[in-house]
């Protein structure tokens, strides 16, 4: 300080500055927001990429309101219709209701799709139960590629 009262502006002056603990918790202050906002986009981001991929596998899915096409012998290959009931009556058996030509028919989820060229619904099923699990026990699902697991 000089005799006026008045702080000379120096590099010395703003480098003790710099070393007081009030500028110091302004620096972590600011850190923190910092890490805060990086942490809420990272699980923005996460929670966007596991809301698509959950999208994604529920599109494939036999539920009732949706058509499906039948794609296996001795069903009518090529009909469609529209799900009225989805069961599972034994353990990995999957039994999906469908209304064809006004008659209500129950055909295995395997010898359905969603459309031609998806996935059977039968893997469709088993696919999104393996993606919920992961994601329950907190990790996030890696798919192989969609040709590999879906071959019959």
């Amino acid at each position: 300080m000089n005799l006026l009262g008045v702080v000379p502006a120096t590099r010395e002056y703003f480098q003790s500055s710099l070393k007081s603990p009030l500028f110091g918790a302004d620096t972590q202050a600011m850190k923190a927001q910092q890490f805060i906002e990086q942490a809420t986009a990272d699980a923005l981001a996460l929670h966007t990429r596991h809301r698509e991929a959950y999208e994604d596998t529920f599109d494939y899915l036999a539920r009732p309101g949706r058509t499906v096409i039948v794609i296996k012998k001795p069903w009518p290959i090529g009909r469609s219709g529209k799900v009225f009931e989805f069961s599972e009556p034994t353990d990995g058996y999957f039994r999906v209701g469908v209304e064809m030509d006004g008659k209500r028919v129950y055909i295995p989820a395997y010898a359905l799709a969603r459309w031609l060229g998806a996935p059977d619904c039968e893997k469709a099923e088993l696919r999104h139960f393996y993606f919920l699990m992961k994601l329950n026990a907190g990790g996030f699902p890696e798919f192989p590629d969609d040709s590999e697991i879906f071959e019959n």
